[in-house]
């Protein structure tokens, strides 16, 4: 989609007030919406929405608590993901008969002892396990019991510079009220951001602020994905330019 087209369609779905969701109960709902009332139909490809522009789309009510997912990335080694599962998983918390995996992790580390690191080949997951807490002493004493050599989640620089350019080139960034109507969530877009050069060396560099996390989330019999996610209020970091389109 040419971008002064894009511009335009995004200001008059503003211009059109409130709009029902797309897909309810779901923490992407305003992101759905937002593609929905652009076309756009529903995907999970690795590259960008509307040809060179991504669209991520925040909740206000939700901006506090929630990060903004950039990109998936499974780590190396291959089946790193199940490996985590089976060494380091703990009980699922509905599931009775599986293990989980959950995580999310920037560079000042998780109370599980997790933390993100940055060398000149890749990103890394490190593990510690002087750094679990106090409260996890059950878990721990769980995992130190089992014979494990740990191996080190990475993802080399290139392969994972190609996902985010590919995916992050140019985005636009939505802002959303919510509000119910007759039951039904309905989304009012107030604010778009556009942002363009999405540069890589700016990702490290929010990696190592704290602002940019690796979430695990795997269960037993499924793998949900693992993803590179960031605070809202910190995308605009990532890019050489913004424009305010509303």
């Amino acid at each position: 989609m040419e971008v002064n087209n894009l511009k335009n369609q995004l200001k008059n779905i503003s211009q059109s007030g409130w709009i029902p969701t797309y897909r309810s109960n779901s923490t992407g709902a305003v992101g759905h919406t937002l593609e929905y009332s652009l076309g756009i139909a529903e995907n999970n490809l690795q590259i960008a929405d509307c040809g060179d522009y991504e669209l991520k789309a925040q909740n206000v009510r939700l901006e506090a608590r929630t990060l903004t997912t950039l990109v998936h990335c499974e780590p190396m080694p291959v089946g790193t993901v199940k490996w985590l599962l089976a060494n380091f998983g703990w009980a699922h918390e509905s599931r009775v008969s599986e293990q989980s995996f959950r995580q999310t992790i920037n560079i000042n580390g998780t109370d599980r002892g997790f933390v993100v690191s940055v060398n000149d080949d890749r990103v890394n997951v490190n593990f510690n396990e002087e750094f679990i807490a106090q409260t996890h002493w059950q878990w721990k004493s769980q995992i130190i019991q089992k014979t494990y050599k740990y191996a080190v989640p990475y993802w080399e620089h290139d392969t994972l510079r190609s996902k985010l350019q590919n995916k992050l080139k140019n985005t636009v960034h939505a802002t959303a009220v919510s509000k119910t109507i007759n039951g039904i969530e309905h989304f009012k877009y107030v604010d778009y951001v556009l942002y363009e050069g999405f540069d890589y060396d700016l990702f490290l560099q929010q990696i190592n602020e704290g602002n940019v996390y690796v979430d695990f989330d795997a269960r037993t019999k499924h793998n949900h994905g693992t993803k590179f996610r960031i605070k809202p209020n910190c995308i605009g970091n990532l890019y050489k330019h913004q424009e305010q389109i509303i």
